[in-house]
């Protein structure tokens, strides 16, 4: 996958997912019917990197499990490693970790509540803090307007999570209101920003 077709790709699961972060309940979905190519997005040549949307797309969910945190902030983004969900709130007060084959709490990380982290993007990265680590480093944005990404170290002991430290905030400025994506074949960080408010 190159670039462009990335940068496509990024854009249609950041709109399923502002759409998803909208919903009242925390639920987990996933898709059920196969993608049809006259209702839905397609890449119809790889060569040249041809997008074709719909204006009439149709996907079908069923629900997986419910997270029930222990946070009443708005769920916003999340991210997947292995069989783990990291499950981000704003403020980012309460990491939510649940095993997505049988929809089990596995933990509820506590951080201190900071309004400014929004949580739009979440992704591990493919860098790992120490060789003893069990996961990636985790990146979390902070609202758009500020173009800052934390980066956290996630604390295992006796093979049970239990904290996540902040161990780097990456600044994008000058940009302004930028969101970003972790490419983690390739090693990189996808900003997509505005410059002089343009």
């Amino acid at each position: 996958m190159n670039n462009k077709q990335f940068c496509y790709f990024f854009l249609l699961i950041f709109s399923i997912l502002s759409l998803s972060a909208c919903e009242k309940d925390d639920d987990v979905y996933k898709n059920t019917q196969e993608i049809v190519p006259t209702d839905t997005i397609k890449i119809t040549n790889i060569a040249t990197d041809t997008l074709h949307i719909s204006d009439s797309a149709r996907i079908e969910y069923v629900k997986l499990f419910t997270i029930k945190s222990k946070t009443a902030n708005s769920t916003q983004g999340f991210a997947i490693y292995d069989s783990l969900l990291f499950n981000c709130h704003h403020s980012n007060d309460i990491i939510d970790v649940y095993n997505i084959n049988n929809g089990k709490e596995i933990a509820s990380i506590n951080l201190e509540s900071d309004a400014i982290i929004h949580c739009n993007d979440v992704n591990f990265g493919s860098k790992f803090y120490s060789d003893n680590d069990i996961f990636p480093l985790l990146y979390i944005q902070q609202r758009g307007y500020a173009n800052k990404l934390n980066t956290y170290r996630i604390i295992v002991n006796n093979d049970s999570i239990y904290s996540a430290q902040r161990m780097q905030t990456i600044s994008f400025v000058p940009c302004s209101d930028s969101i970003t994506a972790i490419d983690v074949s390739n090693n990189l960080i996808y900003i997509i920003y505005k410059m002089n408010n343009q």
